[in-house]
């Protein structure tokens, strides 16, 4: 939790935010007879000190100041403050802020539960980031370098592929001989229409060997690119990247606080990164 300037009471203290009673108490006491004025002549520097000191005091030694001043500093210690209407407004106003700067495309929103002496003290956390990037292999492209084999990189299935085909010499369809249902119908008919009784019949089908593709089609094998498909991304262009990031959860953070990540959203092709937004929830320690 940001300060400004002026020094926390932790810092006037001299304990970590985390300490216990009995750290915060000594170090009162010691601070506090180190600043008396019996031991420095009445120095006016001296004296400030010491209300800082008392002051710092009276909030860490009482728990219920204490979580009040990590959470909302000084402003929370007010006889007129209300800490639930400060949650419900900080809430909202992170709320508007991610609904208003959200790209669905590239920023990544999620909940992410926090210990509440994390939330009271700060630490470091770690969350399970899982975002697309561009593939390596293909440059995002989802596309190989070579040719397509099956249509010579134009990616359409034209009258010279299609002539040069030996099975059906460009008319795309081969004539094949099929057996008849008639042979093995529970109850044979007198006379069969399909096959005059010869048990088989003749049918056209695509050509096998050019896939029955007519002039001017789409290729089937590169979907119109002229570019094979990339084996790592599978022509998607881009790839799940999935890490463990530890994140710092700043003294004070409350339930509903939206943290947020610049540039460690999914990123695009051309580069544009998005950022993610965590939002804070309240867990107790396992």
């Amino acid at each position: 939790m940001t300060m400004g300037t002026e020094r926390t009471y932790y810092e006037i203290l001299e304990v970590p935010r985390n300490a216990d009673g009995p750290t915060i108490k000594s170090s009162f006491r010691r601070l506090a007879r180190a600043n008396h004025p019996d031991r420095n002549g009445g120095d006016r520097v001296a004296e400030e000190r010491l209300k800082a000191i008392n002051e710092a005091y009276a909030v860490l030694s009482d728990p219920t100041k204490r979580v009040l001043y990590d959470e909302f500093g000084k402003a929370g210690l007010g006889t007129r403050f209300d800490p639930v209407a400060e949650r419900v407004r900080r809430v909202v106003a992170a709320a508007k802020e991610l609904t208003e700067r959200f790209r669905p495309a590239i920023d990544i929103a999620g909940e992410v539960p926090v210990d509440t002496s994390v939330m009271r003290s700060g630490g470091e956390i770690s969350i399970w980031l899982r975002r697309s990037i561009p593939c390596g292999s293909c440059s995002g492209s989802g596309l190989t370098g070579e040719n397509c084999q099956r249509c010579s990189g134009t990616g359409k299935i034209g009258t010279t592929h299609r002539n040069n085909c030996s099975t059906c010499q460009g008319s795309n369809l081969v004539m094949v001989r099929r057996p008849c249902p008639c042979r093995t119908a529970e109850r044979r008919p007198l006379f069969c229409h399909t096959c005059f009784d010869k048990g088989s019949y003749s049918a056209l089908e695509d050509c096998g060997s050019c896939g029955g593709q007519v002039l001017g089609e789409t290729c089937n094998s590169c979907r119109g690119t002229g570019k094979p498909p990339c084996e790592s991304c599978s022509g998607k262009g881009s790839l799940l990247e999935q890490k463990d990031l530890p994140v710092e959860i700043q003294p004070g953070a409350w339930d509903g606080m939206i943290v947020h990540l610049l540039g460690l959203g999914s990123q695009l092709i051309d580069g544009t990164v998005g950022d993610v937004y965590m939002t804070v929830r309240a867990a107790k320690a396992a």
